[in-house]
């Protein structure tokens, strides 16, 4: 026998101690139940080599601008000169390089 579904319920249940059966397998230790003994007796943190480079490197970026202003200059006067000229193999070289890279990542 299949049910028709036609809509969302209209009826609103309150959350009650009747409906709502909570087991308490670990009961909550008062302070002086706690062991001392299984305490650590201080906090250490471990990072990788890996991760002192990743916190170089942020460190690093967060400091350089993210335009080459200078570059930008010279292209935009370049421009305004009219000696600007753009090389169409590099451009199909650098499109094919990023398609490369977004077929890759959509292949993982």
């Amino acid at each position: 026998m299949a049910n028709e579904i036609s809509g969302p319920s209209r009826t609103n249940r309150a959350i009650t101690t009747e409906n709502l059966k909570i087991s308490n397998t670990h009961p909550i230790k008062k302070p002086d139940e706690v062991s001392r003994a299984n305490l650590p007796t201080s906090d250490t943190i471990n990072i990788t080599n890996t991760a002192t480079q990743l916190q170089q490197i942020e460190a690093k970026l967060t400091t350089e601008p993210v335009v080459n202003m200078e570059k930008v200059n010279a292209i935009r006067a370049q421009i305004a000169q009219g000696t600007f000229t753009v090389d169409p193999e590099k451009v199909a070289e650098k499109f094919l390089e990023i398609e490369g890279m977004i077929h890759a990542k959509l292949s993982t």
